[in-house]
């Protein structure tokens, strides 16, 4: 065959790999000092606190200092320590009551960031952030207790330090009020500095001194872009200040970023989700704290930005579709596997076990093999043992429960040794055809003896019109007689009877011989007789019929109508298979006249029925989540059956007929329910394994179990099963800030809030300056590509003459510029600085929301006072 139609798959690109790794949760208290080592310090009190409250992470220290000291997610939780529960547990049980209580709440303590999360007192942990506003106060105060302890100022009266706090743009006065509240009330701190986080970014990054020492923005027109944890903000800046009638902010974020990424990675990768989920629990909020999806975030994902080959990011999925080539060139694994500390591999979920570094499966001696065969064994011989036991008692429950209709005769000998008897169709055959005249007979002895009795009574009634009545019924009785006779192929007199009968029961007799098996022979003329039972009842019409007769009779139906849909999916199996014979010959046929293009039909063939094992595969692994569609799903039917609600009636009110089980829909509900079809699954190993065998013989030299690449393989697991393969989600992840919509969010994308943005300013003159400096900061703008894409987008919507005065630049360290702008505000900031903050008087005489403006400060919006009204409510007069 030609090469390129078989070409060797093993000449490809090599692709990019990333190791997943844990983030060393203690590194960010690692600087923290106690009360000696601050006054060993001896930080000046002119120095300032910086306090970066951040959605994702706080950031704590000295101005004089060029890093945070502390760095944690705010989250909070109290507890109390395992060593003084000890303690506590074993002191005089002849303490009081009353001491208890006390030592029990006196033990109790704050936990503030890991420490909280990794702690005994974890499932109480709560972020003080709801989105990127801190309302609970109550929890703010906890991790500010926690902070300036941590700081070293455990043991201080009274805090002489400023302290400069961020906060958002546009912040609430009642967060804010809450906020001085805790300083000024609780800690008695002199003075307050409150600041725009990304304005202090701006700050650090492009900054002057002017006369006298003042600091000052190096450019006092920018448009200042934070794309952070929890929104996204565009804030403009005209002479030095923010203008808030021109600003934006999207509900979009980091956080939003790494839920949608981690959801999309374990639909597609059900075996890695445990791997996946944050280390934060569920109780503390989406997103807080660095967890692995945060950390491939960072590390993997990428901002698109236009290219020579697509202008947008639609036209790039288009691409990637059609060209393999660059879909397997963006692609990047990421490997999830884990290493304990000797540097051991730690199996992960959804792979084999491995020994040291070396993938394969852990070989067992041969002393383990024999011990774990044994296990089996006896494992296998217990479960056999309860399984006789329980066949025991049903047989004797069936036994107990024969009426006298099926007689005393066929009463089951297995019921009776306790054995199952166990036979195929073809040995019932014969002797069920043999009954069958046998029961044909004995009815028609019964009709005979009805035939006698009207006889006898003709005979001993008197002239009249009674015996009138009888003759009449007696006519009739031998006709149906006759006629049931002459069907039977016996004459109607009482000796042809006789000698039918005797016919009859001699063939039963040799039927049963031929069988050389009482117990069987017995189980299939129970069988026999009951099936009949049934027979009769089905017939029987309700109102001749008792409340248990009436019980077996709907217990009959259901059977008959299971049977039948049985009976009806045998047939349709057995036309399937006639129809695969036919499409074998005429695939056989196609081998031979066009071999190539039958070997891709049977490749195609063979990656849609991978797709179709993989989803199916992925949506059994997510009905064990309760909170899931299947799931509910399935609660829904149990919920509906019990209260009666389906195709048919089932349950349902007291005195309705219960027909469960006569509708073929009835039957898909246990389907439905169960969720998987062991059949189908079967079937469909079988199908994948002849495809590749298939495949195998036709091309020697493909590796028929090689995962399909491209841009309909999303659903595939890799080749190693410690890595998880992303394209489409590297882009699409940060995509989101671009077009919210792909997540759910009905809101503008970033450069729609630019564009409308710029626009809110006055003139052109303003916007003209504002785009000479365009600044980005916050976790997101460090993404790679994201400065690309920005220009390109204010390009795409600016003038011409605008594109030479465009410049966008990045901050230095997006995480960390915001608190380092906040130490050399309050540092060198001089008068301005000192201008800037709120003393305990302003607080005092101004109120809680009250606000100094400054360079990198909200616009103060007192709030207004509203008179309550009055109740205007007043009784009606009747």
């Amino acid at each position: 065959m030609p090469g390129g139609l078989l070409s060797d798959p093993s000449a490809r690109t090599t692709f990019h790999r990333f190791q997943l790794y844990d983030r060393d949760e203690t590194i960010g208290t690692l600087h923290a000092l106690n009360s000696l080592q601050y006054k060993s310090l001896q930080i000046p009190h002119s120095s300032s606190i910086i306090l970066d409250l951040g959605s994702f992470e706080v950031r704590a220290g000295f101005s004089n200092e060029s890093n945070p000291r502390l760095y944690f997610p705010p989250v909070v939780s109290r507890g109390r320590d395992r060593k003084e529960r000890r303690k506590s547990s074993t002191k005089s049980k002849s303490a009081s009551e009353n001491d208890e209580f006390l030592n029990y709440y006196a033990n109790k303590r704050n936990y503030i960031g890991y420490q909280a999360l990794s702690s005994h007192a974890r499932s109480a942990a709560r972020s003080v952030f709801e989105s990127d506003v801190f309302v609970n106060t109550y929890l703010l105060e906890r991790m500010l207790d926690e902070t300036l302890i941590k700081l070293g100022l455990s043991n201080e009266e009274q805090i002489f330090h400023p302290v400069l706090v961020t906060e958002t743009l546009c912040n609430l006065n009642s967060v804010r009020n809450g906020l001085l509240e805790i300083l000024f009330d609780a800690y008695q701190i002199s003075n307050v500095c409150l600041a725009i986080d990304a304005l202090l970014s701006y700050l650090y990054n492009n900054n002057t001194k002017l006369n006298g020492g003042e600091l000052s923005y190096g450019n006092e027109n920018a448009l200042v872009l934070s794309a952070s944890h929890s929104a996204s903000h565009v804030m403009p800046l005209v002479g030095g200040r923010v203008v808030p009638t021109a600003s934006k902010r999207l509900a979009v974020g980091g956080a939003v970023m790494s839920s949608t990424l981690q959801k999309r990675l374990q639909l597609l990768h059900p075996a890695h989700s445990a791997i996946l989920n944050s280390a934060i629990s569920a109780s503390v909020g989406a997103g807080c704290g660095m967890s692995r999806v945060d950390i491939i975030k960072e590390s993997v994902c990428e901002t698109f930005f236009p290219k020579n080959y697509a202008q947008n990011y639609t036209e790039f999925l288009k691409y990637l579709e059609s060209s393999v080539e660059e879909y397997e060139n963006q692609e990047v694994f990421v490997s999830v596997a884990q290493y304990d500390a000797s540097g051991n591999y730690v199996k992960a979920s959804g792979s084999d076990v491995v020994e040291g570094n070396q993938t394969g499966k852990v070989v067992l001696s041969a002393e383990e093999m024999e011990i774990q065969k044994q296990k089996r064994i006896e494992a296998g011989r217990r479960l056999f043992e309860l399984m006789q036991t329980r066949r025991n008692e049903a047989a004797a429950a069936v036994a107990a429960s024969e009426d006298l209709d099926g007689g005393a005769q066929y009463k089951s000998a297995a019921a009776k040794s306790g054995r199952r008897a166990i036979f195929t169709k073809e040995e019932a055959k014969g002797l069920n055809e043999a009954l069958e005249e046998l029961y044909q007979m004995e009815e028609l002895v019964s009709e005979l003896n009805v035939v006698v009795k009207s006889q006898e009574a003709w005979n001993a009634a008197a002239e009249g019109p009674d015996r009138t009545e009888i003759e009449k019924r007696l006519y009739s009785e031998e006709d149906k007689f006759f006629k049931r006779a002459v069907s039977l192929g016996c004459g109607a007199s009482l000796q042809a009877v006789t000698k039918r009968m005797r016919e009859v029961t001699s063939r039963v007799d040799d039927e049963r011989m031929k069988l050389n098996d009482e117990m069987k022979s017995n189980a299939i003329e129970g069988q026999f007789r009951k099936r009949k039972r049934d027979e009769i009842l089905l017939n029987t019409p309700d109102s001749k019929l008792d409340e248990e007769q009436l019980k077996d009779k709907r217990k009959a139906k259901a059977l008959r109508a299971a049977n039948a849909v049985r009976e009806r999916a045998k047939l349709q199996r057995d036309e399937e298979k006639r129809m695969r014979e036919l499409e074998r010959t005429a695939r056989e046929k196609s081998k031979k006249e066009n071999p190539e293009a039958f070997l891709d039909s049977l490749k195609e063939e063979r990656d849609a029925l991978m797709l179709k094992m993989k989803r199916r595969e992925a949506a059994r692994l997510s009905g064990s989540d309760r909170r899931s569609v299947a799931s509910r799903n399935r609660m829904r039917l149990l919920a509906q059956q019990a209260d009666g609600v389906s195709g048919s009636k089932s349950g349902g009110k007291s005195g309705e007929e219960d027909t469960f089980g006569m509708a073929d829909s009835d039957w898909d509900v246990y389907r439905e329910m169960q969720g998987e079809n062991s059949e189908e699954e079967q079937e469909d190993e079988q199908r994948l394994n002849e495809l590749n065998s298939e495949i195998a013989e036709m091309a020697p030299q493909l590796d028929v179990n090689r995962k399909p690449r491209g841009f309909g393989s999303v659903f595939f697991t890799p080749d190693n099963p410690d890595e998880i393969p992303m394209v489409v989600d590297r882009f699409r992840t940060l995509e989101t800030v671009w077009q919210p919509s792909i997540v759910g969010i009905d809101q503008c994308g970033l450069a729609e809030a630019i564009n409308l943005s710029l626009n809110a300013l006055h003139s052109d003159v303003t916007r003209s300056n504002v785009v000479q400096e365009v600044f980005l900061t916050g976790g997101i703008a460090n993404s790679k590509g994201m400065k690309e894409r920005v220009h390109s987008e204010l390009v795409s919507m600016l003038p011409i003459d605008f594109g030479h005065k465009l410049k966008v630049s990045v901050a230095s360290h997006p995480m960390w510029d915001a608190w380092r702008g906040g130490a050399l505000f309050a540092e060198h900031g001089g008068d301005v600085f000192r201008n800037a903050c709120i003393s305990k008087a302003d607080y005092e005489e101004m109120g809680g929301d009250y606000l100094k403006e400054h360079l990198a400060s909200n616009v103060y919006v007192p709030t207004p006072d509203v008179e309550r009204p009055l109740d205007s409510k007043k009784k009606r007069k009747r």
